[in-house]
């Protein structure tokens, strides 16, 4: 190639960097890339009209490689205004066919709706009324469900589980005559549910997600102790051993977790006798399983 200026030398070796820097540019398929588009353009600008003020200036004499090289600036920049082109419509056509697919989808979603299968949210009635952690009515549903006389038609089975968990000697002929009571002071202490019967004390003590009290299986064991019959558990969501009770309480507490109390419910549910049962009673015990399922697995 002919030499005109120094400025033209430089000029030529800028085009010819270009040009190579775009046969790499395609052969790596990076004409995707924004940035990369922005710079390119602004320079072929920029050296086209840098190539006009030469000219202009009269600092070449116009040939025919001057022309060539002018040719292939602008077949430069026809080839990438057709790449932008091609890609602009490409994006277009994956919009289009996004947007036809989203609208698919609502239609489909709709039609669910409308149908009645598209349902959400809690179905137990502790969860709807948003105390499916509450711990006074755990112990409210616990109590009920230990009650033999309840209207739930379970009957002394979930009681009787729940003492075969602490001991094999079962006063079970006279279970029908336990009775349940909820925050049962006694001495320095309050027990959360008390079944007393003949022979019989179960303390329960309750925690969904609070901590206990000083020394306060202690003081259970020391006010409710002495009963005949006394029986002792820690009921937790995870089964853990109570950390306030030492010495002889230590052994005298039962843990307890509340998915046992799910377990021996669901067994109690399958085999009750369902006398004296009312379709509501039997209907609470059921969805109060579908609480402790939910809740504590």
């Amino acid at each position: 190639m002919t030499s005109f200026a120094p400025g033209i030398e430089a000029y030529e070796s800028q085009i010819d960097a270009l040009t190579a820097e775009w046969r790499a540019i395609r052969a790596g398929e990076q004409a995707h890339r924004a940035a990369g588009v922005v710079t390119y353009e602004s320079q072929i600008v920029a050296l086209a009209a840098e190539w006009r003020t030469v000219i202009a200036g009269g600092q070449a004499n116009r040939t025919s490689e001057v022309a060539s090289e002018e040719s292939q600036i602008a077949a430069l920049a026809a080839e990438w205004r057709a790449i932008l082109a091609l890609e602009q419509a490409n994006r277009t056509a994956k919009v289009a066919a996004w947007e036809a697919r989203v609208a698919e989808l609502r239609a489909e979603h709709d039609a669910l709706l409308r149908d009645g299968a598209w349902v959400g949210g809690p179905d137990d009635t502790l969860s709807i009324l948003g105390i499916n952690r509450k711990e006074l009515y755990h112990s409210a549903l616990l109590a009920w469900l230990l009650d033999p006389q309840s209207r739930h038609g379970l009957g002394s089975r979930f009681l009787e589980a729940v003492l075969r968990r602490c001991t094999s000697d079962l006063p079970t002929s006279d279970l029908h005559r336990a009775r349940p009571a909820l925050e049962v002071a006694q001495g320095n202490a309050r027990a959360d549910i008390v079944v007393t019967g003949p022979g019989l004390c179960l303390v329960i003590e309750n925690k969904v997600d609070a901590g206990e009290q000083p020394r306060q299986c202690d003081r259970l064991f020391e006010s409710f102790g002495r009963e005949p019959g006394a029986l002792f558990v820690f009921l937790s969501p995870s089964g853990r051993a109570p950390e306030t009770a030492t010495d002889s309480a230590q052994g005298a507490f039962h843990p307890m977790s509340y998915a046992d109390i799910a377990s021996m419910l669901r067994d109690a549910l399958a085999h009750a006798p369902w006398k004296g049962a009312t379709v509501h009673g039997r209907e609470v015990a059921s969805n109060y399983l579908a609480t402790l399922e939910k809740e504590f697995q």
